[in-house]
């Protein structure tokens, strides 16, 4: 916002002043500081709250969004918030504020991350099923018709037809309270105000694919909620940052389809072949495709060569299961694929760089592929600390001098092994999720226990680190051991 604008206007700008002085912005975004933070919380029920950073291209890319939020929320539906962490260090602090924007949502004064889109439909969406009842109730037709969404990013909506004090009202009471956070709930008590819905039934509206789905199931947590998981997203689309923590948060297996979309004709030809099996498949797996030239790096981490599109790759549990490059790209090749991954049939496929014919460098670091992983980081005879890096990531390169001094320094005991890998180029075994660059891991001696590493980053920190978590004996031998007894 520039006050330049207004510099010829006294009385706008005595407004404005006024305005952030209370802590609010024209916006209707409260700015928060260290100073007026716990009192703006402790006065609102429900907030959430941006911690942002000006210089942030993702938190200008959320402000016009955020600010069309604030707009469209009533007064009873919470309040939007930001916090400039740049500047608000200590908050930045308290809430372990480690990237831009971080997202967090205050019900009574506890905070929880947000995971939801970064559209104002999606932010007023998830702002509704955070404020007043869980479950609310629709008592005309006025009120069913504006509360089934129609805007195309807006999110669905989950509405019981149920006669007071029936089964199904009660069910949907107590499940719409436990999963508030992940569904928007309405009731409606009234035949006439049913219209054509059948009362006893429950019902997903949204603004896609069949605009509606009737829950045939009965009235069981799980069974209603696999329901919902599985027909709340369209069966195919395509995935960016807008909905990527959706997705996340959805819990199913992701389902990665990468096209040259400069290729009009042939990226529509392989989506229409993939939107031909989606139906069957859209409960047990989120279908989305992207651009492959566009996210390049993408495409590798997902064990594809990059080399050809279409191509398809199933996400898992940090696996991948790789649809053939070789294979003609059509629904009679998808399905039997999709269909043995569901039944729990297809072998993840291990991508690896070529183990090197030296296991050291010159500074005692080992070089960890995926095909030797097993056999140096879960050696159970060693401890053994582990950078998970990418070769483009400045932080890696910043961490390249201290992690040689550190290999350096742990030349003389054998029993510690100093490791790097290349996470963009490798797999490896469930159990180590790698979210960011540099990512630090120490795998422990005896019973290969995985602890994630926060801790400084010089080679003073990470030997004091090792020598109070080592589960070996840490014996300094009299000379440095061959670099082939591992």
């Amino acid at each position: 916002f520039s006050f330049s604008i207004l510099s010829s206007n006294m009385s706008s700008l005595w407004i404005i002043s006024l305005l952030c002085l209370l802590g609010l912005s024209l916006s209707e975004v409260a700015v928060l500081t260290d100073q007026n933070f716990d009192g703006f919380i402790a006065d609102n029920d429900v907030v959430l709250v941006e911690f942002y950073a000006p210089w942030c291209g993702h938190c200008k890319k959320l402000e016009p969004e955020y600010d069309a939020a604030s707009k469209e929320l009533g007064p009873d539906e919470g309040k939007l918030a930001k916090v400039d962490a740049t500047v608000e260090k200590q908050l930045g602090e308290r809430f372990k504020i480690q990237g831009y924007p971080t997202l967090k949502l205050f019900r009574s004064g506890n905070p929880t991350d947000y995971e939801g889109g970064r559209t104002a439909a999606s932010i007023v969406g998830f702002m509704r099923k955070q404020s007043g009842p869980a479950v609310k109730e629709l008592k005309d037709a006025s009120a069913l018709k504006a509360f089934i969404p129609t805007d195309e990013d807006a999110d669905p909506v989950v509405v019981a037809f149920a006669e007071s004090g029936s089964a199904t009202e009660v069910f949907i009471n107590t499940f719409g309270s436990k999963f508030r956070d992940q569904f928007t709930f309405g009731l409606v008590t009234s035949s006439a105000v049913a219209g054509d819905n059948k009362m006893g039934t429950i019902v997903l509206f949204k603004p896609f694919d069949e605009l509606q789905n009737v829950y045939a199931g009965e009235l069981a947590d799980d069974a209603l909620k696999a329901f919902l998981v599985g027909n709340s997203m369209p069966a195919v689309a395509e995935i960016g940052p807008s909905n990527y923590q959706a997705y996340l948060k959805r819990g199913l297996p992701l389902c990665w389809l990468f096209l040259d979309l400069d290729k009009k004709e042939y990226a529509d030809a392989a989506l229409g072949e993939y939107k031909a099996v989606a139906g069957d498949f859209k409960e047990k797996l989120s279908l989305v495709y992207l651009s492959g030239t566009k996210y390049a790096q993408m495409v590798t981490k997902m064990g594809l060569t990059g080399k050809k599109f279409p191509a398809m790759s199933i996400e898992d549990d940090e696996l991948h299961y790789v649809f053939a490059e070789d294979l003609d790209f059509t629904a009679a090749n998808l399905k039997p694929f999709l269909s043995d991954f569901v039944a729990g049939k297809l072998k993840p496929t291990m991508k690896s760089e070529s183990i090197p014919t030296s296991l050291f460098d010159e500074h005692n670091v080992a070089t960890v592929v995926g095909d030797n992983f097993n056999q140096v980081v879960m050696d159970e005879t060693k401890d053994v600390l582990i950078e998970f890096y990418a070769p483009w990531c400045g932080h890696c390169k910043s961490l390249v001098p201290e992690w040689n001094k550190l290999g350096t320094a742990m030349k003389d005991f054998k029993s510690v092994v100093i490791a790097k890998t290349d996470a963009t180029a490798n797999d490896y075994p469930k159990g180590f999720k790698i979210s960011g660059f540099p990512t630090i891991k120490f795998v422990t001696a005896e019973d290969n226990s995985v602890v994630e590493y926060n801790g400084g980053r010089t080679a003073d920190d990470f030997v004091a680190w090792i020598e109070k978590n080592a589960k070996a004996p840490m014996v300094k031998s009299a000379s440095q051991p061959s670099k082939d007894e591992l």
